[in-house]
């Protein structure tokens, strides 16, 4: 997924690992979440559906943490706190709004994994742009 070029590959490599074998748990057994705290059959079946639904995204959920947690340690704190506030404001907020009048509770379940999106998206161009400018400044420790 990304080359080994600094302390962040290992970092995000795992996260996404770690990320994608839950939401294959949780795509694969919903009902044995919910099962845990209800037995009615309707509260699991609908349960299943918006956990298989919310959790399409949820790998990308990683790059967004680490990403802010980058920011935040090369001094950017306004940039980390933006970033960290765009998934659940800026972007899943409208979206719920949007997206339950079209598709009613399917609208607000399909607003999470777009909003992952969204964010993990501008997260990631945000880095690529923070490393080139990075690439381009001279060492501040000469050899």
């Amino acid at each position: 997924m990304c080359s080994e070029t600094g302390p962040e590959a290992p970092s995000l490599q795992l996260v996404v690992h770690i990320n994608l074998r839950l939401k294959l748990r949780c795509h694969c057994l919903p009902g044995t979440f919910f099962g845990i705290f209800s037995k009615d059959a309707d509260l699991i079946a609908s349960g299943e559906t918006a956990l298989r639904i919310m959790v399409l995204a949820t790998h990308i959920i990683g790059i967004n943490v680490i990403s802010t947690t980058v920011f935040q340690a090369i001094g950017k704190a306004r940039s980390s706190f933006i970033l960290s506030m765009c998934r659940q404001i800026l972007f899943l907020i409208p979206l719920v709004l949007l997206l339950s009048r079209y598709f009613d509770i399917s609208g607000v379940w399909l607003a999470f994994p777009l909003s992952d999106l969204m964010a993990g998206l501008l997260n990631m161009f945000l880095i690529v742009k923070e490393y080139r400018y990075f690439q381009g400044r001279p060492d501040p420790v000469p050899s």
